[in-house]
């Protein structure tokens, strides 16, 4: 069985419009005062436009967020270990780590991508493209990725999931944006983002 924080990946479709949308809180999601979380910037703080490194310590896992964004911790997920965000651009990323050999052995790949991408799309009001992409790894993993578009309360979005499997966890990196924003080099700087998870040595 599932637990509360995959269910929870739905909410992010509702959090995504209203974030970059009208900008109203969703009732549902409002409890992220308490999130604690062991995400930390660990990038240069010169002056220089340069990338920045957002780990997650207890997990053992970093990605490279471009110059311009933000380490947004608590703010658009609640159980998400690491969460970014270029506000000025309207842009967002999350990172889900599953730390469970069991639900490695329980589900591949394959199903585990399809449970979460159902769950986003069952976020939405309705559904205009469910495609996959031609990726099929990450570093040295196996990933399935989609990209998904759809309206929620009238404002479109559009998402990069994408589902990672290491040997010991499955992640989830959840990109979106509104739907208009959304072409080849804004996607390329997902991928960008998504390609840059790395795991840590203990």
């Amino acid at each position: 069985m599932f637990t509360p924080k995959l269910k929870l990946i739905g909410g992010v479709a509702v959090l995504s419009v209203a974030i970059a949308g009208c900008g109203r809180l969703i009732d549902s999601l409002t409890s992220l005062a308490g999130l604690e979380t062991e995400s930390q910037i660990e990038g240069q703080a010169d002056g220089t436009a340069t990338a920045t490194q957002l780990a997650d310590n207890r997990n053992r896992f970093q990605i490279e967020i471009p110059p311009g964004w933000q380490n947004a911790a608590g703010e658009l997920h609640r159980d998400a270990e690491i969460q970014a965000t270029n506000s000025d651009q309207g842009l967002y990323v999350i990172v889900l780590a599953e730390d469970s050999t069991t639900r490695l052995n329980t589900f591949d790949l394959s199903e585990n991508a399809s449970i979460y991408r159902r769950f986003i799309v069952d976020g939405l009001s309705s559904i205009s493209a469910s495609t996959s992409t031609e990726v099929t790894s990450i570093g040295e993993h196996d990933a399935i990725q989609y990209e998904i578009s759809g309206t929620l309360d009238g404002s479109p979005v559009t998402y990069l999931h994408t589902t990672i499997r290491s040997d010991n966890r499955y992640y989830q990196v959840l990109a979106w944006t509104d739907q208009a924003r959304y072409d080849d080099s804004l996607r390329q700087l997902f991928q960008g983002i998504t390609d840059s998870l790395t795991e840590l040595q203990p």
